[in-house]
């Protein structure tokens, strides 16, 4: 029997009705999703989906994707546009990467240790306020840092998934990359890893 994967079980979420919207609001959105083993408080802060479940950090939750699917139903992006948007956020991570600067914000890299990419968010710091991110600083607002989750909620919504995988350029050849390299219809044929697949490693 296949691993169910966050994106089926949402679509499942969906099926059975088990989202709840209970406040929309322009800079917050609060939902709750009816789980299979509890109720699970989904918020959307105006940057990205918070969910209280279990799920480790930095992978993608079915609770949230449902619930951001329910949100934006209304949204008039269509399937192309959401490629192009995500094939752009694609660019500009790697150009964040490689160059050292983000092209949408202009925030400075600051990689300590191995140039290597990895795909955490953390939340601003009060301090700074800024948004640390594979090593690099992104102004308040870029959408860069986000590119997973905007993944998350424009997947289950097209039944596409955003590939991951490592190279080197031949302008860098110091640096290893891993990160996010493609976007595709949902099973097709690719080289490298969709966030699902490299979740079943764990």
């Amino acid at each position: 029997m296949s691993r169910e994967t966050a994106a089926t079980k949402a679509d499942r979420l969906l099926a059975t009705r088990s989202v709840a919207v209970l406040e929309v609001r322009p800079d917050r959105v609060l939902a709750e999703v009816r789980g299979d083993h509890d109720r699970y408080p989904v918020i959307h802060d105006g940057r990205r989906w918070r969910c209280q479940c279990p799920t480790p950090l930095g992978r993608p939750c079915s609770h949230g994707i449902a619930a951001a699917a329910v949100i934006h139903r209304e949204d008039p992006v269509n399937r192309s546009q959401a490629i192009q948007e995500l094939e752009q956020l694609i660019e500009w991570t790697k150009a964040t990467f490689f160059e050292g600067r983000c092209p949408r914000c202009e925030g400075l890299s600051a990689v300590p240790g191995p140039n290597t990419m990895t795909l955490k968010t953390s939340s601003p710091t009060s301090e700074a306020r800024r948004i640390a991110f594979g090593g690099s600083l992104h102004a308040e607002g870029c959408p860069v840092p986000y590119l997973e989750d905007r993944g998350d909620e424009l997947g289950a919504r097209f039944g596409i998934d955003i590939v991951y995988n490592s190279f080197r350029s031949p302008d860098h050849l110091d640096k290893g990359y891993f990160g996010p390299v493609a976007v595709i219809k949902r099973g097709e044929p690719h080289q490298g890893w969709t966030a699902d697949e490299m979740g079943s490693w764990e």
